[in-house]
């Protein structure tokens, strides 16, 4: 199959193209027998002939510019069907066309931030603004703007990465539907619930300008119900059991057959399309498993061509497996389930203190090759929130907390830290809240309620910011790396960081605590290296006195870090 989608020289790119004196049109039909284009703008409604060209492409020019116009390709099969682009750059008002756009990319001097570097919020749009004070009678991305143009919570917490979930259209029945976006109907076009495409743009730039990276969670493992693709070629583009059904591994339904060479094609250039015309700086992959590893790998290549910096992000499981020891050559990272589960069951004293150290050093080398493929995380918007698989009353519910925090801001990998996790947002101990818009819309009152717990993670985020956080992102920290000083009872453990020196003559000591009995810690070793103390379960960032002294004990559910004299 001929490359089709970004054009091959007389082959056009498909869509809608506008050059300066015409209109090009062209869509991807090998089935077709006939195909036309129909455009339409209040009275005027033209319908256009298309020309099989190469490759089951078919294209028609027309001398004229139609900014603003519905259009739709009517493909005879034999029968007549009138659909939707999937190439469209914007649809009409619940999806009903496509709406013809003359994008252009914006300029952008924005530095998109190293792996090693990186922190992460992810949020989901509506949520971010439905209870803060921007103008309601906006868009959600004129809204989201405006909140980013302003002193906000989320830019005073200190991550320099946003990752929204999905942004682009998604089955909804009217324009104030709540949706966490992964049921996808179009992957190029911004959803209509949230705004224009100039609105999107707006934002980015905005966003940039606050010095705040943008990540898209994209879907592309399964298709929503109202997802035209299930119009233009149901059979080919949805994978099928050998007895005619759909599979569905993504537990959505209707997964996408990406091994088609046209489905290949449309996720590749949808994704150059939002690094061109939005210039975001990265992808978040819903379920990337289900998209296979050989089309990852093509990614990889395609998007690293273009933008080497580009943040590539897999979620590496599905309901048919997980692939992330696959990804460990190649530039991917992958959400850490791994690093979910030990932080948790360690904090809930269940866990090993080996186990804790091996993923606080970024899970290598299984299944990551480099600390930088490891995204750390503890909540998402999927499951739980964090504090409501805790056990405890309030008090030590809110220090297991901070002792997470502390573990995963001390980390090897990519941090990320869930909207509302750094204020202890609960979802009343729902699992799935996907549907569930009053639980997961950010109330920011409650913000003034835990404020301690979200400057404990500022200061963390601006400890790991700082010269002293190297300590913590060693990309492929030895087994000399770290050094060990178990409890004398329970699971607590001192993390002696850079105990080989291979980082300079600095180091750190994090001991933690997670039973609920004092826990003692023989040290005596590193007495006579001067070690300060710099955070507790209460406080981080200290400029203190404290030293390290000998018995070292730590009261229950806490932690402490100590890091020695330059």
């Amino acid at each position: 199959m001929v490359r089709v989608g970004l054009g091959t020289g007389t082959v056009p790119a498909l869509g809608v193209t506008q050059l300066s004196d015409a209109t090009v049109f062209a869509c991807y039909a090998p089935n077709a027998d006939r195909v036309e284009v129909r455009v339409s703008k209040g009275n005027e409604n033209l319908i256009f002939p298309l020309k099989s060209v190469e490759g089951g492409i078919w294209s028609a020019k027309d001398e004229k510019h139609f900014a603003d116009y519905s259009y739709w390709f009517r493909i005879w099969t034999p029968q007549l069907q009138e659909l939707v682009d999937p190439y469209a750059f914007r649809l009409a008002t619940l999806r009903r066309s496509g709406l013809i756009t003359d994008l252009k990319s914006p300029p952008d001097a924005f530095k998109t931030p190293s792996l090693r570097d990186l922190t992460i919020l992810e949020v989901h749009a509506r949520d971010l603004v439905a209870y803060a004070p921007t103008p309601k009678d906006q868009s959600i991305f004129s809204q989201l703007k405006y909140f980013f143009s302003h002193p906000n919570p989320v830019e005073d917490l200190g991550v320099n990465a946003i990752e929204f979930m999905p942004l682009t259209e998604f089955d909804a029945n009217s324009q104030n539907v709540y949706s966490w976006g992964y049921m996808p109907s179009h992957f190029f076009a911004p959803s209509g619930t949230y705004g224009t495409p100039q609105e999107l743009q707006d934002l980015v730039q905005t966003l940039h300008a606050r010095g705040l990276a943008v990540i898209m969670d994209v879907v592309y493992n399964h298709v929503g119900k109202m997802n035209d693709l299930l119009r233009w070629n149901e059979k080919a583009y949805v994978r099928h059991h050998a007895n005619g059904t759909r599979m569905n591994f993504s537990g959505c339904g209707n997964d996408l057959c990406t091994e088609h060479p046209f489905i290949q094609c449309l996720i590749s250039d949808s994704l150059l399309h939002f690094l061109k015309f939005y210039r975001v700086d990265g992808f978040r992959f819903d379920l990337a498993e289900l998209l296979n590893t050989d089309v990852l790998q093509k990614i990889e290549a395609e998007l690293r061509a273009y933008k080497s910096e580009v943040i590539l992000i897999a979620e590496p499981w599905s309901f048919r497996g997980h692939i992330a020891h696959r990804l460990k050559n190649t530039t991917w990272a992958c959400w850490n389930d791994r690093f979910r589960e030990c932080a948790y069951h360690y904090i809930e004293g269940n866990g090993c203190a080996e186990d804790l150290a091996y993923v606080m050093g970024g899970s290598v080398p299984d299944p990551f090759t480099t600390a930088q493929q490891s995204i750390n995380y503890t909540e998402s918007h999927d499951d739980y929130a964090w504090v409501d698989r805790l056990s405890g009353d309030a008090e030590i519910v809110r220090r297991k907390t901070h002792c997470m925090f502390a573990i995963l801001m001390l980390s090897a990998g990519i941090p990320m830290v869930a909207e509302g996790q750094d204020f202890m947002r609960s979802k009343r101990r729902m699992r799935n809240t996907y549907n569930r818009g009053g639980l997961n819309l950010l109330d920011w009152e409650c913000l003034k309620n835990q404020d301690t717990t979200h400057q404990y993670v500022r200061n963390l985020l601006k400890l790991r910011a700082s010269d002293v956080g190297k300590l913590f992102k060693a990309p492929q920290p030895t087994k000399t790396y770290k050094h060990l000083f178990p409890a004398d009872k329970g699971s607590g453990v001192g993390i002696l960081f850079n105990a080989d020196g291979s980082m300079g003559k600095r180091q750190a000591l994090f001991v933690i605590n997670p039973h609920a009995f004092e826990a003692c810690f023989n040290c005596a070793d590193l007495e006579k290296k001067h070690f300060r103390q710099t955070a507790d379960t209460d406080r981080s960032f200290l400029e203190t006195t404290c030293r390290l002294s000998q018995p070292l004990s730590l009261e229950p559910f806490s932690c402490a870090l100590f890091l020695s004299d330059p």
